[in-house]
């Protein structure tokens, strides 16, 4: 060993990425080397070495292939703070090949993020080479609309498939914190309780529960999900927890309005209600009450009324109906996402 370490004349020192290729050489006594990797951040290195004798140089070692620091963890401490995560070289207008970051964006516990994307152009449409990649779904485009987290931590990364060249484009996103609290529903305690399959039915599988814990009066719909083998698709059934809509018969003034569910009304919801004016009078609306998820032309959660179309803006309010009719039907639709107050609709007869 000590005749070895005699005969060493230093290191070679080979560090390599797309864009260069580096040999250095090392004194025998130098055993550790710093690689500056600020101007090629998240950029996959190839790394190898070897000694130099007397008699010349000895093998290259096994390559180390790893990637230099990109990202980091943000934490945004309260209301109206946020912060915004960028592409390296975003600025420039491109972002390079082969390259890897990871962010982890929290929040304090019992809020959540809300990620608005500013600028996303990775390529290809189909997101199968270079993507931006949220709590595990890829985006190589913007989205319709911002992303709101169902927890108080999310996890962003980029990846660019290797290269030759710069790519054009790149990613701006900004997260902050949403103002509203997550609600109970998310967690696990609101999970339906004594759940038990019978089967001494012919034909029939028979599952009962019990509604969450201290929820018995809340608003709910429940999800069953089935699979019968050998079929491998996996079947969804939505249960409502309380009727929804009905047949109205309008002889004098009434309303109508959305099941609350923990102060907002419940996601993936549509609710159907019928009125018929008694004795052929016409029938007439207002809206007292209208809060739900804005969004262009009603096409996330809206009121329908007949004819009269849709209505979803919070400046609708006090509007009147007035049918001419003596039939008519009302409809209220919820998707999957930013549930609100809902509305209330005041309804008589002329």
């Amino acid at each position: 060993m000590f005749y070895l370490f005699s005969t060493i004349q230093g290191y070679n020192l080979v560090y390599w990425n797309c864009w260069q290729n580096i040999s250095i050489t090392l004194p025998p006594t130098k055993l550790t080397h710093y690689i500056g990797t600020v101007l090629h951040k998240g950029q996959r290195y190839k790394i190898s070495m070897a000694a130099i004798t007397k008699i010349g140089m000895g093998p290259m070692t096994e390559q180390l292939s790893t990637y230099s620091a990109c990202g980091n963890d943000v934490f945004l401490r309260g209301n109206e703070t946020y912060d915004r995560i960028y592409s390296p070289h975003f600025s420039q207008g491109y972002y390079e090949p082969d390259v890897a970051c990871h962010w982890t964006v929290s929040v304090p516990q019992g809020q959540r993020l809300k990620i608005t994307f500013d600028s996303v152009n990775l390529g290809s449409g189909l997101c199968n080479y270079d993507f931006l990649k949220i709590n595990g779904v890829n985006y190589c485009t913007p989205p319709s609309k911002y992303i709101l987290s169902k927890t108080d931590t999310v996890t962003v990364i980029f990846y660019s498939t290797p290269g030759d060249g710069k790519k054009p484009g790149g990613f701006h996103l900004m997260a902050e914190v949403e103002a509203r609290t997550i609600r109970k529903s998310i967690f696990p305690d609101n999970s339906p309780r004594n759940i038990s399959v019978k089967t001494n039915i012919p034909g029939l599988f028979v599952v009962t529960w019990k509604p969450p814990e201290d929820r018995d009066q809340s608003t709910y719909k429940y999800r069953i999900k089935y699979r019968v083998y050998p079929e491998i698709v996996q079947q969804v059934v939505t249960l409502p927890s309380h009727p929804c809509g009905g047949n109205i018969t309008v002889d004098g003034p009434g309303k109508i309005t959305n099941l609350p569910s923990f102060g907002t009304y419940e996601r993936d919801v549509i609710c159907r209600w019928n009125f018929s004016g008694k004795d052929g009078k016409h029938l007439l609306f207002m809206i007292t009450k209208l809060n739900l998820e804005p969004s262009s032309d009603c096409q996330n959660d809206f009121v329908a009324i007949g004819s009269a179309g849709r209505f979803c803006a919070q400046d609708q309010n006090g509007t009147t109906i007035n049918t001419g009719e003596n039939q008519m039907t009302v409809l209220f639709s919820s998707n999957m996402e930013d549930e609100r107050t809902g509305f209330e609709l005041q309804y008589n007869v002329l």
